[in-house]
């Protein structure tokens, strides 16, 4: 669920505003977009309600990795996800307030543990041992 008081009503508004403008240091421009199309969160309200009741059927593994310094997603969102996931297996951790929303990140001062977290999940899967061995 995005953190925004108003993601809830952006159909409305991206008739409007069709887009979110915002600076970007030079340097991170390659990474991200100046303009936000809010068409992509009509996109991402609708993925969600049709997800909303299929969670437990997903039972692919699933590493949820969440932070409380993400000012994006509302808090609670991943574990209330991760809840409903029937995935086997599955892990949840959290960081602190000091991680942004965009874990991978170099502004991430938690950005080793995000990727050795991610390694450590995926070669526990019994698929990674069947490979390796290979």
């Amino acid at each position: 669920k995005l953190n925004h008081p108003l993601a809830h009503y952006v159909k409305l508004f991206s008739w409007l505003i069709p887009y979110q403008m915002r600076e970007i240091p030079l340097a991170e421009r390659p990474f991200y977009y100046l303009r936000r199309p809010l068409k992509g969160v009509i996109q991402i309200n609708r993925l969600r309600r049709r997800l909303k009741d299929r969670l437990q059927e997903v039972k692919t593994p699933a590493l949820v990795l969440t932070a409380s310094g993400d000012e994006t997603i509302a808090p609670g969102t991943a574990r209330k996800l991760f809840d409903q996931l029937g995935s086997q297996p599955k892990e949840f951790y959290s960081y602190g307030d000091e991680v942004p929303h965009v874990l991978t990140t170099n502004e991430n001062p938690r950005q080793k543990d995000v990727f050795a977290r991610t390694s450590n999940f995926l070669l526990s899967l019994p698929e990674a041992n069947l490979r390796r061995s290979d």
